[in-house]
C-alpha cells in the first residue's frame, strides 16, 4: 500500500490538510512518517501545505533525524533547506541527527557531508559525552556498518577539525575510572551492575 493510501495520511489530509501536524501515540506527525517512506516530492507536499519541520515526537526525534535513520538523502536535503534544525538533539541521549549518521554508517557520507554543510556541529557531544565520530569509531570496532563508507566519513570529519575524544569526554573516562578504582579498594565494586547499566545505555541510545 502506498503511503498516500495509509490511514494516517487520510486523516490528516482530510479537510483541505487542516489537522496536518495531528500526532499519532507516539508523538509523530506525518512527516516523521513520510521522510522514512516516501519521496522527496511528498515531503516537499507536506512542508507546503504547513507541516512543522522541527516538530518532535515524544522522544525528541525531529524528521530531520527520521530522514537519517532511513538513510534518505534527497529528504534530508529537502528538511535542510526547509529550515530543519540541524542541530536539534535527542531528550534522553541528546544526540544530534549527525550523531545519528555517524551510528548507522551504512547512511553514507554524503548525508554526514550535507549535515556539516548545513553547520552541523562536528564535536558536539550528546549526554554521554560522545561526539559524532565516536560512534564511527564504535562501528568500526565492532563491525556494525560499511568499512569504506566508514573510513570516507572519518576522513571527511577529520578534515573539518572532528575528533574521536576530547577534553571533555576523557576526563569523563578518568573520573569513571578514578571511581571504579576506588571501590574495588572498598569491596564495593560490582561488576555486574555495570554490564547493566551499559546494556541499558545502549538500548535507550537506538
Amino acid at each position: 500500500m502506498s503511503f498516500s493510501k495509509s490511514k494516517f495520511f487520510k486523516e490528516v489530509s482530510s479537510n483541505g490538510f487542516k489537522n496536518i501536524n495531528k500526532r499519532n501515540e507516539e508523538g509523530e506527525t506525518i512527516l516523521h512518517q513520510a521522510v522514512e517512506i516516501s519521496d522527496y516530492t511528498t515531503v516537499r507536499l507536506l512542508i507546503k501545505k504547513g507541516a512543522e519541520v522541527n516538530a518532535r515526537d515524544k522522544n525528541g526525534y525531529t524528521p530531520l533525524h527520521c530522514a537519517v535513520f532511513a538513510k534518505s538523502l534527497e529528504n534530508v536535503k529537502v528538511l535542510l533547506r526547509e529550515g530543519a534544525e540541524v542541530n536539534s538533539t535527542q531528550y534522553v541521549s541528546g544526540c544530534t541527527p549527525l550523531h545519528s549518521a555517524c551510528k548507522i554508517g551504512g547512511a553514507g557520507v554524503e548525508i554526514i557531508k550535507e549535515l556539516v554543510k548545513a553547520g552541523a556541529e562536528v564535536n558536539q557531544l550528546n549526554k554521554y559525552g560522545a561526539t559524532p565520530m565516536y560512534y564511527i569509531w564504535e562501528s568500526e570496532k565492532y563491525s556494525l556498518c560499511d568499512s569504506k563508507e566508514s573510513e570516507k566519513a572519518s576522513k571527511f570529519l577529520r578534515e573539518k577539525g572532528g575528533v574521536i575524544k576530547n577534553r571533555e569526554l576523557t576526563c569523563y573516562g578518568i573520573e569513571r575510572l578514578v571511581g571504579e578504582i576506588a571501590d574495588m579498594l572498598n569491596g564495593s565494586y560490582l561488576p555486574e551492575l555495570k554490564i547493566i547499566e551499559i546494556e541499558e545505555i545502549r538500548k535507550r541510545d537506538k
